[in-house]
């Protein structure tokens, strides 16, 4: 089998121990938190792929 199928099986693995770990319901504080987090990776990577492309040459 592939590479990529073995990294996608274990994505899910990963995403179903946390479910399972993970109340449900994640209070009001730690759903904020983990928005933010998400939002900063977020911008992180845009910013990583707009410097590539513009040191590349691509704007």
């Amino acid at each position: 089998m592939s590479l990529r199928h073995y990294i996608a099986q274990q994505m899910r693995r990963r995403d179903q121990q946390m479910r399972a770990i993970v109340t449900p319901a994640l209070p009001p504080e730690l759903a904020a938190r983990q928005n933010r987090t998400r939002q900063r990776l977020n911008d992180r990577t845009e910013r990583t792929h707009i410097r590539n492309d513009t040191a590349n040459g691509w704007d």
